[in-house]
């Protein structure tokens, strides 16, 4: 796509067409986009869409640059109206996975409006990200707001199945499971189980490999395979986080590097289905 385009267009085309190989990257790994063209992206894009980036570090492992993109963000009061879904969406993603339940509130009390739309990026949308309801989910279950947050999901889900977006029907899939067996209600457990599974299949057919992980960790957990479906590494970690230490000091005791920390804690909280670091630190007490 890029060769056809490269020289021939102006130099806007060539960027909305990185982003979206930026996009499918993240959810197949596929390696779609170079290291050189994914820099020039960064640097050509306008400043608040930097941040959006972050979800796509954060995949591949680098918390903390997404870390920094999510700290960056400028005041979402700035951004042009017709980037605010995005920004909105990604900043929620970005907030679970860094447990600022503030930021989470104002994004749902934002995306609440627009719950009923779909989030579009691009020139003439070239990119659909699914629900607006999947993110609002998302950002309500940071907020502790479980009940909230499993409404929206499944209207989430429903309004992605209508639209035929199966990619981001899995992905609210995925959300809803973990919200649901971190909730724990009498039949929670075993929705989130079968979701697993669903969302398993779907992924692997789609090529999503991050999600399938994913999804095949979290069932693991629920089924109880594995004590927690936690690696021996993950499990000091949690030991170390329920004793109040910060990643820096984790990683000095533990002779590792402060990202890879970062990397531990974050697939504690997928597998165990947590939104959270008190959330982890209870649980390392109960399991003395």
């Amino acid at each position: 796509m890029l060769r056809l385009i490269e020289g021939r267009t102006h130099d806007s085309l060539v960027g909305s067409s990185v982003f979206a190989l930026i996009v499918i990257d993240g959810l197949t790994e596929s390696d779609l986009v170079s290291a050189e063209q994914f820099e020039e992206n960064e640097r050509s894009v306008p400043g608040f869409l930097v941040p959006a980036h972050g979800v796509h570090w954060a995949q591949r492992g680098d918390i903390e640059r997404a870390r920094r993109l999510f700290r960056s963000a400028p005041d979402i009061d700035t951004v042009p109206p017709p980037t605010l879904l995005t920004t909105l969406a990604t900043r929620s993603e970005l907030a679970a996975m860094f447990d600022d339940p503030e930021v989470a509130a104002d994004l749902a009390a934002r995306l609440r409006p627009h719950a009923d739309l779909f989030v579009t990026g691009g020139a003439s949308t070239l990119v659909n990200f699914g629900s607006a309801r999947t993110y609002l989910g998302i950002a309500l279950a940071v907020g502790g707001h479980l009940d909230d947050a499993v409404r929206e999901l499944r209207k989430g889900i429903a309004a992605n199945e209508i639209a035929r977006t199966p990619p981001y029907a899995a992905l609210a899939g995925f959300e809803l499971a973990r919200i649901l067996a971190r909730r724990r209600r009498p039949g929670d457990l075993d929705e989130a189980a079968a979701l697993c599974a669903s969302v398993g299949t779907a992924a692997e057919q789609l090529g999503m490999t991050p999600l399938y992980r994913r999804a095949a960790e979290l069932a693991a957990t629920i089924r109880g395979d594995r004590p927690s479906g936690l690696t021996r590494r993950e499990v000091e970690v949690a030991a170390y986080v329920a004793q109040g230490l910060t990643n820096r000091q984790i990683a000095t005791l533990m002779h590792i590097s402060q990202r890879t920390v970062e990397s531990h804690v974050q697939h504690t909280l997928t597998k165990l289905g947590f939104s959270n670091r008190t959330q982890v630190a209870a649980w390392a007490a109960e399991q003395r």
